[in-house]
């Protein structure tokens, strides 16, 4: 039976609670077996070994018969995606994990002064916990935390009350110290092939990126008077195109980001798909050159991720689409989306090209 009692009966108040907590949750690093799963969408979790450094560090491994087959890391600007076996790794803007322990911080520090608020002591297992629960309109969330070291363990939110939309819990939690953290273990190992947007570029990358930049003008022109028909959406100059954009998407998604990139001076675009609400991706990659589906291919064979790649019609163009979250039919409703549209991709091109050449 629960017992549940206000922390004030315990000769502590709610925001004294409050206020250890949230500086355990700032400042303790700690590993975890974690499982998440996104309520009311069959198939769609996430499970792993968890490794936490705060603020923003993680780095959640997956493992299949004893043996890690990849892992996923993140950190206050990107994530990546490692394939140790492949030796290569894929890198994105969106995040996973960092918001919702954004979450439960700003709730912690808002406890003091919003009565909308509450911690309260329960016993659960024999175990003393302490339970953080906000209720706002149509919105709601729980947090639980162990009442020993005092960590989180498990949270719960949604859009509508009593129908949790994000489910993550958290067992076998021990502490760990900063320093204990290898070298580098937080990081992309070193020698490994990297897809997509680091944190920084390497200056020949950068300087394709300052031509390719100077040449959108032609491709804007080109691409404007032609409407956006396949053929003439790409440039008159070497293998320069304008990526096709999903005029369909999952509820709840956008397009963050189109991002022009060069991997042996060939040209490969990467769109991010973000749904922010339930924390979820689905990466988009679009190229030219036949070697980088095969590369694409490599990276699939013994993962779990939804895959899918196909030509898009007879424009040359190749596309990827890869997600932890979305399954492969609608990826290819999201595929057979695809249109180009020239005054969305620009505008989305020259926002990346600028975040990108100002770094």
């Amino acid at each position: 039976m629960l017992v549940m009692q206000p922390i004030a009966a315990v000769a502590e108040s709610a925001a004294e609670t409050a206020e250890r907590l949230l500086q355990k949750l700032l400042e303790v690093s700690f590993k975890a077996d974690m499982s998440a799963e996104i309520v009311g969408k069959e198939g769609d979790s996430l499970a792993g070994r968890l490794y936490r450094r705060p603020p923003d560090r993680f780095r959640l491994e997956y493992y299949e018969e004893g043996e890690i087959v990849g892992y996923y890391l993140e950190d206050a600007v990107k994530s990546v995606r490692v394939f140790p076996r492949e030796r290569r790794a894929i890198v994105m803007r969106g995040r996973r994990l960092s918001p919702v322990f954004g979450l439960i911080a700003g709730c912690l520090a808002r406890v003091p002064r919003d009565e909308g608020l509450t911690v309260t002591s329960d016993n659960r297992d024999g175990r003393k916990v302490y339970v953080l629960k906000a209720q706002s309109g149509q919105a709601a969330f729980s947090a639980v935390f162990d009442a020993e070291d005092e960590l989180i363990r498990e949270f719960t939110a949604s859009r509508q009350v009593g129908d949790p939309g994000i489910k993550l819990a958290l067992s076998n939690v021990e502490t760990v110290a900063a320093k204990a953290f290898p070298p580098g273990f937080f990081d992309i190992p070193p020698g490994f092939e990297v897809i997509g947007l680091g944190a920084r570029i390497g200056e020949g990358q950068r300087e394709q990126l300052r031509i390719f930049q100077k040449r959108l003008p032609k491709a804007r022109h080109r691409a404007l008077e032609s409407k956006g028909v396949a053929e003439d959406a790409e440039t008159a100059e070497g293998d320069y195109f304008l990526p096709a954009l999903p005029m369909k998407l999952p509820q709840g998604f956008v397009i963050e980001s189109v991002t022009p990139l060069f991997f042996s001076e060939r040209l490969l675009y990467h769109i991010e798909l973000v749904n922010s609400e339930d924390v979820q991706l689905v990466s988009v990659f679009e190229t030219k050159h036949e070697e980088y589906r095969d590369e694409f291919r490599g990276i699939r064979r013994g993962n779990e991720k939804y895959y899918l790649d196909l030509p898009f019609g007879d424009t040359g163009i190749y596309v990827i689409l890869i997600s932890e979250d979305v399954k492969e039919e609608k990826l290819r409703e999201i595929f057979e989306s695809l249109e180009f549209q020239p005054e969305m991709a620009l505008r989305l091109i020259d926002e990346a090209l600028g975040s990108i050449l100002a770094e």
